[in-house]
């Protein structure tokens, strides 16, 4: 049985298995390898919702609870940086959550900060093309 592969569309799969295929095509059982190559393959981008991934929905349980819990680490971590920036500004909450806004101001001060860098780059770059 041929079914068009579901990643390429041009190739086509025979008995479920690409032939070549870099990809992991729907119809036969992913191994433990490909599940966790797909968890890696999602952290370098993860732009969809990883347990919706066709093929895999015998292992959606784990992958629900694998991108929940990225998540909830990578907003740990934002926490953790602005708090450290906050702290390096003077304006840390000094352990008294009713002074929530510090943070908030010192969310602003780092985006203000990654904006301004931005646009050194851009102008150093553009600076040393003109001179070239």
């Amino acid at each position: 049985m041929d079914k068009r592969c579901s990643n390429r569309g041009s190739s086509w799969c025979s008995d479920f298995d690409c032939i070549d295929c870099p990809y992991m095509c729907i119809g036969k059982p992913k191994t433990r390898e490909e599940v966790e190559a797909l968890k890696k393959n999602w952290l370098h981008d993860p732009c969809w919702d990883i347990y919706e991934t066709e093929g895999f929905e015998e292992y959606r349980d784990e992958l629900v609870t694998f991108q929940t819990n990225m998540h909830s680490e990578w907003r740990a971590g934002e926490y953790n940086r602005i708090y450290k920036f906050a702290e390096t500004l003077g304006i840390d909450n000094l352990g008294n959550p009713e002074d929530e806004p510090n943070l908030e101001l010192a969310k602003y001060l780092d985006k203000l900060e990654t904006r301004i860098a931005g646009i050194e780059a851009r102008l150093e770059r553009n600076f040393h093309i003109l001179t070239q």
